[in-house]
């Protein structure tokens, strides 16, 4: 199974995106993490689950008849008994592996398809701002009739300015990574002098065409200066698609977890349901044993009713566990989203495999490690990091005064004929060239102060998330830990008490079969090691669904999830990262 997001990579690991005066604060803050985790390091060493033997007073050649009335395996050859579906048919079922339900949740799942596709807007936002730095092409025409009098002072002077001017330009426009814009240009002018000749006055040439090429640059040496203030955008815009991958990333584990989650709850719910189908049967034959005794007068009309309640309970119940199996496989079903099987369908999905009861082997400082490394969250927590450093330092900027740098220099020629005109002006007989200098500074500079106050104090608000989030996921794999632990402690406690319940219900129905007279204070012992025993059932099935499920919470508290399930996760490499445990500064 792959999930691909075509966009930037997400650093694998606790690759903090930071870089230059950032990193010193990134040491220090992993600095602080490894003296909270001392201990464990110290201390760190592979374990693995143990819980108590099993301490039975059971001959060993009882034990396969003591195993046959209860246990996973005795419910090899039972046939399940769903009931009607809501049509009114007989419920139909399809039997489905764990591999299968994760490969279909991690193609088809709607929240995890939604997901996919925030990378995807968020690398066209990268793009839009990386095309802030793109060349521009500009043209534009222009065209101007000029009717003028002016004040005459002698009678060869003409009263009357009367001309047509046509323009035309072109040329390229670019912002500069150090804040600046370089701009080239080719302007034409042509004018037609319409005033008629007024003594000697004679205007030539006549008409007359002007080319001219200029390079002009401008760009800011205090405030607005450095790549910092010019790639503001960009460097956001690069980690909100880093965020959004990691995001995507979150959600994928998110929806693997679940889908395992709500597999193993329909094992369970699906087990439970055989298990008070065998009460039921059990149930049923213990009251016609009662009412058999009631025939001859050793049951009360009392202990009859008794036992007819206790077996329409049970059938009480099992109808309650039929529902329960179908809501858990719609459950199932939503967490897939698979086509083959619609939520408004009346398939139900029989779990085939079965949970597995074999010890884990963890090393504490390692499963931190590795949740440190591996999480998208803590990686998300310090792009958020990122961004305030970037923002603070475009603010540390704004207090500068404004001085502005302008050059331009130009080539120009004038001659009454179009080529003539565009040839000779790279012959650089006519040349301009013009430098200025722009300065300004608001007087107290309150904004600028103001702002940079406020992105200090959002940085310091993105460090505490941070320290916040890395303590959130510490605590995910403890807790998943200590439950994986009690669960697999419980495993073993249950499968006591469920032999021992099936050992107490196996010398009774050998005495039932063997004595002469069965009193109904017996038969009603008997009733009661049957729901002991089912009670003892459930609780092992319990405690083996539920250790399933915190190993599965436990490698998505480690941010495992997805390589554990043959889930690969491919994004293009990033380049150089930095690892908060080796000490090594990261480069943007």
């Amino acid at each position: 199974m792959v999930l691909g997001a075509g966009c930037l990579a997400l650093a694998s690991g606790c690759a903090s995106p930071v870089g230059g005066p950032e990193a010193d604060a990134h040491r220090v803050l992993a600095d602080k993490l490894l003296r909270e985790l001392r201990e464990s390091r110290q201390h760190d060493s592979a374990r693995v689950l143990t819980r108590g033997p099993v301490e039975l007073d059971i001959e060993p050649r009882f034990l396969p008849d003591v195993e046959a009335l209860g246990g996973l395996r005795s419910y090899s050859e039972h046939a399940d008994e769903f009931g009607e579906d809501l049509l009114g048919r007989p419920q139909e079922s399809m039997p489905l592996d764990l591999q299968s339900a994760i490969r279909s949740a991690v193609e088809h799942n709607y929240a995890l398809q939604f997901s996919r596709l925030e990378p995807g807007v968020a690398e066209a936002g990268v793009v839009r701002a990386e095309a802030a730095f793109d060349w521009v092409f500009f043209a534009g025409t222009s065209f101007n009739r000029v009717e003028s009098e002016q004040i005459s002072t002698s009678a060869v002077t003409p009263a009357r300015d009367e001309r047509d001017i046509a323009r035309a330009s072109l040329g390229l426009r670019r912002n500069s990574g150090l804040g600046g814009t370089l701009q080239i240009q080719q302007e034409f002018q042509y004018t037609d002098v319409l005033t008629r000749e007024i003594g000697a006055v004679r205007f030539t040439p006549d008409p007359a065409w002007e080319s001219t090429l200029s390079i002009q640059a401008t760009q800011p040496l205090l405030r607005g200066f450095g790549t910092d203030v010019a790639r503001e955008g960009l460097l956001i815009a690069r980690n909100t698609e880093r965020d959004r991958l990691a995001q995507f990333k979150a959600q994928a584990i998110n929806t693997v977890v679940e889908t395992e989650t709500a597999y193993w709850e329909l094992f369970r719910a699906r087990q439970n349901l055989r298990i008070v189908q065998r009460l039921v049967d059990r149930g049923e034959e213990t009251r016609r044993q009662i009412r058999t005794r009631g025939e001859f007068l050793d049951a009360d009309p009392a202990q009859v009713a008794d036992a007819d309640a206790r077996v329409q309970e049970r059938r009480q119940t099992l109808i309650q566990s039929q529902t329960t199996v179908r809501e858990l496989s719609d459950r199932l079903k939503l967490a897939m989203s698979d086509p083959r099987f619609p939520v408004a369908g009346e398939m139900l999905l029989v779990p085939t495999d079965e949970p597995v009861d074999q010890a884990i082997e963890y090393g504490l400082f390692d499963s931190y490690q590795t949740a440190l490394r591996r999480r998208p969250e803590i990686y998300q927590a310090l792009l958020s990091l990122d961004n305030t450093s970037i923002r603070r330092r475009v603010a540390e900027n704004g207090l500068l005064p404004l001085l502005d740098l302008r050059a331009q220099f130009a080539i120009s020629d004038l001659d009454s004929s179009f080529g003539r005109s565009f040839d000779e002006q790279f012959s650089f007989s006519r040349q301009s060239w013009l430098l200025g200098l722009n300065f300004e500074l608001p007087i107290g500079n309150r904004e600028a102060q103001a702002l940079l106050s406020e992105r200090r104090l959002q940085q310091q608000q993105a460090t505490i998330a941070y320290q916040n989030t890395v303590q959130g996921v510490i605590a995910e794999v403890r807790r998943s830990l200590r439950r994986a632990k009690e669960a697999y402690e419980r495993i073993g406690q249950s499968m006591n008490n469920r032999l021992a319940a099936a050992h107490n219900l196996r010398v009774l129905n050998i005495q039932r079969d063997t004595i002469a007279v069965n009193s109904p204070e017996r038969l009603n012992l008997e009733f009661q090691a049957q729901e002991r025993l089912a009670a003892a059932e459930q609780a092992e099935v319990a405690a083996l669904v539920d250790y399933m499920i915190s190993i599965a919470n436990l490698h998505a508290a480690m941010g495992t999830a997805l390589e554990r399930n043959g889930v690969r996760f491919i994004v293009p490499d990033s380049g150089p990262t930095a690892d908060p445990f080796d000490g090594s500064a990261p480069r943007r």
